[in-house]
């Protein structure tokens, strides 16, 4: 009886130090498996501000290339602006130099038909000067009625007005 109480308290050690072991185990597993899950949320935090940062950035960079596009659209239209006012006036100058040279060119064919006339009267017979003065003159001189207008173009043409310009 004492060999078999004896035989059973040494197993029971047995057990208990076998028990105790899968309890440390156990604890060791649980310990590696909360500091592995630390290190996973430590990993996932690390990895949600960097994209957190990238995705700032890149939208810094949105921001920045939008408003450079909308100053290089107000660029292009102050040159727009630029050049349609520039090509009105030098249409308006266009004009009043048409007008000019207009009236310069009836001017010089005025002065050649009276050079002519007076020329022609000088060697034509009195007969024949009488004979002329008597006739209508058949020539109408274009009248000269102040500055030329910057809206007066080639004949029958109407006086345009651009949207925006006075």
């Amino acid at each position: 009886v004492e060999a078999a109480t004896k035989l059973q308290a040494w197993w029971r050690g047995i057990l208990c130090r076998r028990a105790v072991q899968i309890f440390a185990v156990r604890r060791k597993l649980l310990m590696v498996l909360r500091s592995m899950e630390s290190a996973a949320i430590m990993i996932q935090s690390r990895m949600r501000g960097k994209l957190c940062r990238l995705l700032r950035l890149k939208m810094k960079e949105e921001q920045r290339n939008r408003e450079m596009q909308k100053m290089r659209d107000y660029q292009q239209l102050r040159i727009r602006m630029a050049i349609r006012i520039q090509s009105w006036v030098r249409g308006v100058y266009a004009k009043l130099d048409l007008d000019r040279r207009r009236l310069h060119m009836s001017l010089e064919l005025m002065t050649n038909k009276d050079l002519n006339n007076m020329s022609n009267s000088q060697t034509q017979p009195a007969a024949a000067r009488q004979r002329n003065s008597m006739e209508p003159n058949r020539t109408a001189r274009p009248t000269i009625s102040g500055p030329a207008s910057p809206n007066r173009g080639l004949p029958g043409r109407r006086a345009t007005r651009r949207r925006g310009m006075t």
